[in-house]
């Protein structure tokens, strides 16, 4: 849990308060994420009502049209793998996993050598 600590409002006023909040960027799966805000006094009482968020994050659908190789298994999560490696040209990362047929290692050894 994270506190968000506000200045002490009297009751006619009003604040306006935002949370950043972060989803993951690609999933294989769809997934919901949940989350549940409330307001508390300086006595730690809730006051007004709950705000509850749910996210859906979907699949990312990436097209490629000109990559002759058929997706492999895993293929968004092989990306992601990559991604978080430092290649961040996604074609280009896309092409060494399928050509590769889903060898991460063989589709990062082929991104280096192609200084991508």
């Amino acid at each position: 849990m994270h506190d968000i600590v506000v200045p002490s409002l009297s009751p006619e006023e009003s604040a306006t308060i935002s949370v950043e909040l972060t989803v993951p960027p690609q999933t294989e799966t769809p997934k919901s994420l949940f989350a549940e805000f409330e307001l508390i006094d300086s006595q730690e009482i809730p006051f007004g009502s709950r705000l509850n968020l749910k996210v859906n994050v979907q699949p990312e659908q990436l097209v490629f049209s000109d990559i002759n190789q058929p997706p492999v298994a895993n293929e968004a999560n092989l990306l992601v793998q990559l991604q978080n490696a430092g290649f961040t040209d996604v074609r280009a990362c896309i092409i060494a996993i399928r050509e590769n047929q889903g060898d991460l290692n063989a589709a990062a050894l082929a991104l280096l050598r192609s200084d991508q």
